[in-house]
């Protein structure tokens, strides 16, 4: 009965998956071949050099543009949610602090989330500044130094505003545990949470595989084709294999072992 409904639901399934897999496969024929000519040599080489002085001239920038929003964002987000919190201290029924406490919890998280999307974006950009070292150098020095300084600055500056955020959660949730300077914080943060806690981390996580898992697909099969016409070699679409290969590989190791876990209660 069970193999005649699996049957069933891989037919179903092949029917869309087939012609999919066809037309990738059509498509990457057509690049392959397309790449191989005058005029897809020539539109890569101006898109390269189109693209370099976009990143040249938008990079030091975008380090000093991401570090000081980051920091603008956090404190307005933080002191939103202490200014929520602090209302609920004095609220006349439950139900109003309650409501006033989740949006003060609402609030220092989308100032830790904003920290973290800031810091990926200023070092995206500061690698490219890295990249073009050379030219910042002989050409733009003061720009160059002063995303430097600005970069460097806004890492202290971003620990600190982490630190200020993970204390005042601890303030209004005092079973919290860790400081943001321990190198166990995670572990010690997550132990210190209540079951629903735990629940909403875990399904934020998985979460977080599926899209991360997603995004290495399309990211690896980008760059894959892309080689054909920029001539990259194979680190770029190496690096995200990597990254997927260790994602795929921690999600399935930790899925067994928490199965084992459970066998053996």
């Amino acid at each position: 009965m069970n193999n005649d409904k699996n049957k069933r639901e891989n037919r179903k399934a092949l029917r869309s998956f087939i012609p999919i897999l066809l037309l990738m496969a059509v498509i990457g024929g057509i690049i392959g071949v397309f790449s191989t000519t005058g005029t897809a040599a020539f539109w890569t080489g101006s898109a390269r050099i189109i693209l370099r002085e976009i990143m040249y001239a938008i990079s030091p920038i975008g380090v000093i543009v991401m570090t000081l929003a980051g920091a603008v964002i956090t404190l307005i987000y933080y002191r939103k949610g202490k200014k929520y919190y602090k209302e609920s201290l004095s609220a006349g029924d439950e139900e109003t602090e309650d409501l006033l406490l989740a949006n003060a919890d609402t609030n220092i998280a989308k100032a830790l989330m904003y920290i973290s999307v800031c810091e990926i974006l200023s070092l995206i950009f500061f690698a490219a500044v890295a990249a073009y070292i050379s030219d910042y150098i002989e050409k733009d020095s003061k720009i160059y130094m002063i995303a430097l300084i600005v970069f460097i600055a806004g890492n202290f500056l971003r620990i600190k505003l982490q630190q200020m955020t993970v204390d005042f959660q601890k303030i209004m949730n005092p079973e919290k545990q860790g400081s943001v300077y321990d190198l166990r914080f995670q572990k010690k943060w997550e132990e210190s949470c209540d079951e629903l806690e735990k629940f909403t981390i875990y399904r934020s996580a998985y979460k977080a595989y599926n899209t991360g898992t997603k995004v290495c697909v399309i990211m690896f099969t980008s760059l894959l084709l892309l080689s054909f016409f920029f001539d990259y070699g194979p680190l770029p679409a190496a690096a995200v294999g990597v990254v997927w290969l260790v994602n795929t590989i921690t999600y399935c190791r930790e899925a067994i072992r928490l199965e084992k876990e459970k066998i053996n209660l």
